[in-house]
């Protein structure tokens, strides 16, 4: 059978591929769901990162182990059941926008009314609807905002939602937000876990590096496909110092370069992604997170150790 190799590539852009990092933070968001239920209190977790370093992937893995929203007929009426739900907060939102958003994930859109009202519905909603875990993503959208009395009401009011909900709610936010739930004495005892992801190191003198064990995932994905006749070794040292100092070890730079690079391949169509496809892939594309201004897949091992060691020395 012909490999439709389109369809590889749009599956490939939410492909979860698993490290150290990525296990450990989802180990501890499972830890807090299991925590909050035998305590019948929120014991939750802040997940931070930086943008790109994986938090939202950990969440959809997670979100992944329940069952997907379904309607269900009970006594002659539908209902929606979502087991869980995944709030992404808008920047510059209010709660009261944040509310309105929530109803509309949980199928009612009028919603015009003031707060107080909107939240009545809103717990009204979430017991019709079996709602089991909520995500709130993006929350330093809502906690970096104004002054610090008007952070006080933000961790005053998902306080509340956590006493009226009863039930696992997750943190999500760049890494500031752990900081101001620490410094929130209410919200800092119902969140006493903490998950952070980073951007893989490049171990080159290490046999264990987590950034080499990534990119081994990820071939043997590409591989998987049996559209390829040949392929790089990603796990070549030179390669991976080069992918390193293109993305800066940022999960989601990496699957752009290599989506990139995939793209760059099938112009060919010899069915053969070479490293230099890294390169051209990388040309006219500004990745944040890169190293170096020049295109790092056109130099030699030592001028590539050297951009790194000088990485870690500015880290220090």
């Amino acid at each position: 059978m012909e490999v439709d190799i389109q369809l590889k590539l749009t599956e490939f852009k939410t492909y979860a591929a698993s490290h150290p990092d990525f296990d450990e933070a989802l180990e501890l968001l499972q830890e807090s769901i299991e925590l909050t239920l035998e305590r019948g209190e929120q014991s939750g977790v802040v997940l931070t990162g930086d943008s790109g370093t994986g938090k939202t992937t950990v969440c959809n893995t997670l979100i992944s182990m329940y069952p997907p929203p379904q309607l269900r007929e009970t006594e002659g009426s539908v209902n929606s059941i979502i087991p869980t739900l995944y709030c992404r907060v808008p920047a510059d939102t209010t709660l009261k926008h944040l509310v309105s958003a929530m109803l509309g994930k949980l199928g009612s859109n009028k919603n015009v009314e003031h707060r107080p009202v909107l939240e009545h519905r809103l717990f009204t909603r979430l017991r019709e609807c079996q709602t089991e875990l909520v995500f709130f993503d993006e929350l330093q959208n809502l906690l970096e905002k104004g002054q610090e009395a008007t952070r006080d009401k933000v961790c005053d009011w998902i306080n509340g939602f956590c006493n009226e909900f009863n039930k696992p709610v997750i943190l999500v936010g760049l890494p500031a937000c752990a900081t101001i739930v620490e410094n929130n004495k209410q919200l800092s005892l119902r969140y006493p876990l903490r998950a952070e992801l980073k951007p893989l190191p490049c171990s080159i003198d290490s046999s264990r590096s987590v950034l080499r064990t990534m990119l081994s995932t990820l071939l043997s994905e590409i591989v998987s496909w049996d559209y390829y006749e040949s392929v790089p070794c990603l796990t070549d040292p030179k390669l991976e110092m080069a992918i390193f100092v293109a993305t800066g070890g940022n999960m989601r730079a990496m699957r752009f370069l290599l989506q990139r690079a995939l793209k760059v391949s099938l112009k060919r169509a010899d069915r053969t992604l070479l490293a230099s496809d890294f390169s051209t892939a990388l040309n006219r594309t500004l990745l944040r997170t890169r190293l170096a201004s020049v295109n790092p897949f056109t130099l030699d091992m030592q001028e590539l150790n050297d951009i790194i060691k000088g990485q870690r020395k500015c880290q220090k």
